[in-house]
């Protein structure tokens, strides 16, 4: 049976969802899209099924994201920080093998239908952002966008991620190199 979340949960999630936002950039809620209390004001929340259509594997299907881990570790303890930190090579080695080979897929129609809408997703693709939607929120961060290493809660620069320079035929020692490992 799945839970309800606690109210400290979600609010966590939004916290962290808004300091994610690229137009307010965590400055504040007032005055954020999202705000507003007008019932005309209605929020669109994604996942996975979305960019199934666009060729990309759900995270729990059969071929899914969360089914395929590495060779020593189960997807679980390869997607977390103390794995950034602990194996950095196969950390980005799995990223770039799961994820990254899905950059240049594009939007659907659902993408394109929710361009103009509030919206959150917990899709990594970016492809909300390539359908035109400037506005929304990718709680789970973006495989198109990267941040120096640091402590959550500090601001810092959001920059394009370097995957087209990686060199596949040099995979681990190209991904060290290019992340300044």
């Amino acid at each position: 049976a799945t839970q309800t979340p606690q109210p400290t949960v979600a609010m966590a999630a939004w916290r962290v969802a808004l300091q994610r936002c690229a137009r307010c950039s965590g400055k504040a809620w007032k005055g954020h899209p999202f705000s507003s209390a007008s019932s005309e004001r209605v929020l669109y929340i994604t996942g996975a099924g979305v960019s199934a259509e666009s060729g990309i594997p759900t995270f729990r299907g059969e071929d899914g994201f969360w089914t395929i881990g590495s060779r020593n570790y189960t997807p679980q303890e390869m997607a977390t920080r103390e794995m950034y930190t602990r194996n950095p090579s196969e950390f980005l080695k799995w990223y770039y093998k799961r994820f990254v080979s899905y950059r240049h897929h594009g939007p659907n129609a659902v993408h394109y239908w929710l361009a103009d809408k509030n919206l959150i997703t917990q899709n990594i693709d970016g492809l909300d952002g390539k359908a035109g939607n400037k506005d929304y929120v990718s709680i789970h961060g973006r495989i198109d966008k990267i941040t120096v290493f640091h402590e959550e809660g500090s601001m810092v620069p959001i920059l394009d991620a370097p995957w087209d320079a990686v060199d596949d035929n040099d995979l681990e020692t190209s991904l060290l190199k290019l992340f300044r490992i």
